[in-house]
């Protein structure tokens, strides 16, 4: 009899250790973090963490920063030169000093922490504004990459020198406007940026030479689209591209070609990919307007949040950028439902929960067996009883008894489910004797009960 717990709860672990690889890392909990909560604005435009561990939120109408459990705002105030420099802020970013800079569209602002408020970025060695401040990257040389109306900018934090990088030395289609407004430095200290609608460049700071790629009608192995949303470097060091309407693009370092690659051909919103990141398994998640995805391979992606989806339902649709903090979390910025969060380090278990009339979810919580066809769906005994989930759409169908139905189910307590060699599924209940399910003609072909005048019953 050991042996045949210690069987049981064998096969049950292995089980839902399947069922954590095929659905486990998609089945996030997302906590929202909206105007509701004391965001100041629902359009959220970035994310960052500071070195105390504050959480900054960028909005179109303001600043926020949150300790966990309050939030503080912070406004352009005009009679306050220590105030942020605009309420329409474009990005923030934590450097290896510690310092957290402020890009906003009237110029970079540097946070106080001393007196909380801010300062002006200003150098003998700037001769403009700044202007807008869309994006702002460090490479591995303490060279904080600036992207603003007047082209590159570089600051050494270290030097305190500041340089503007203009494009006297290029290759391929100069763009007509100054303005960076995507950048990272790459793994070698190259900058990947993109110019206002003129595709993708790669500047190599020891040469100056600024080599622009553009799209190219006709020539499948070009980008996509020249206007860009996001450039992203994992942790193999392969190159990501999403633009506005082109969908995704992964660079060929061997020909200098693009990959394109379409993530929901049956939606037309995950052409615009905004947002992308990596978790600590290697999985790649692309934010769109039409939800998350995660990417099983380069032909292959699983959508694992947006307002549909009952395991992972995000708050709005509309990703538009990524960031993961110091704790292994996620933070999601959507266009217009704040920032929604998850924690990226799950549970070696997947929670199936019951709810009442959602054919997501179990109809009675206690769970007595748990067997699996040969199609990977599963059949589940409880008090309230028989479940069958779809593995691939996620929802339940209900067996249970019906009194003026003598082909239902005999009893709704199941305490046991066994296969025979013909895939019929016995199901052993109780007060209802045993059952037998026959997965080709769906029925309950026969039932063997107790029968007090009967010697040969159960």
């Amino acid at each position: 009899m050991k042996n045949h717990y210690f069987k049981t709860i064998t096969i049950l672990f292995s089980l839902l250790l399947s069922i954590q690889v095929l659905i486990g890392q998609v089945q996030f909990k997302f906590r929202y973090f909206t105007v509701d909560e004391g965001i100041i604005h629902n359009n959220m435009r970035g994310v960052s963490q500071d070195s105390s561990g504050c959480i900054w939120f960028v909005t179109m109408d303001g600043l926020n920063k949150y300790n966990g459990s309050e939030y503080q705002t912070y406004r352009h105030n005009p009679e306050d030169s220590t105030t942020v420099l605009s309420n329409d802020v474009r990005y923030s970013f934590t450097d290896s000093k510690k310092n957290v800079w402020i890009g906003t569209a009237k110029g970079l602002n540097i946070y106080n922490s001393e007196f909380n408020n801010f300062k002006k970025f200003t150098h003998p060695d700037l001769k403009n504004e700044l202007g807008i401040i869309a994006d702002i990257a460090e490479d591995g040389n303490s060279v904080l990459w600036i992207g603003s109306s007047i082209g590159l900018v570089s600051y050494n934090l270290n030097t305190n020198k500041l340089k503007l990088h203009p494009i006297n030395k290029y290759v391929g289609k100069k763009p007509d406007a100054d303005l960076v407004e995507r950048l990272i430095a790459d793994n070698t200290n190259k900058i990947w940026l993109s110019f206002n609608n003129n595709g993708i460049c790669i500047y190599d700071p020891e040469s100056c030479v600024f080599r622009f790629f553009v799209n190219e009608p006709g020539n499948l192995k070009s980008l996509s689209d020249n206007n860009i949303e996001r450039i992203y470097q994992d942790n193999n060091h392969n190159i990501w591209v999403g633009t506005y309407n082109g969908g995704l693009n992964k660079f060929n370092p061997v020909d200098s070609s693009f990959t394109r690659i379409v993530i929901d051909k049956d939606n037309s919103l995950t052409s615009r990919v905004r947002a992308m990141f990596e978790d600590d398994e290697g999985y790649l998640y692309f934010g769109t307007r039409g939800g998350l995805y995660i990417m099983e391979n380069t032909n292959k992606f699983t959508l694992c949040g947006h307002t549909d989806h009952v395991f992972s339902k995000l708050n709005q649709n509309s990703v538009c950028n990524a960031y993961r903090d110091n704790v292994g979390g996620v933070w999601l910025g959507t266009y217009a439902g704040g920032a929604n969060y998850a924690d990226l380090y799950r549970k070696p278990f997947s929670l199936y929960e019951a709810k009442v009339d959602n054919e997501y979810f179990l109809k009675n919580p206690v769970v007595y067996a748990i067997t699996e066809d040969k199609n990977g769906n599963l059949w589940i005994g409880t008090d309230g009883g028989l479940n069958f989930l779809n593995r691939k759409s996620g929802k339940y169908k209900y067996f249970t008894h019906d009194p003026n139905n003598p082909n239902s189910l005999t009893y709704n307590d199941i305490k046991c489910l066994e296969w025979d060699n013909e895939d019929n599924l016995w199901i052993g209940t109780n007060r209802g004797g045993l059952v037998k399910y026959n997965l080709k003609s769906k029925k309950f072909e026969e039932k063997y009960m107790h029968d007090p005048d009967n010697p040969n019953s159960l």
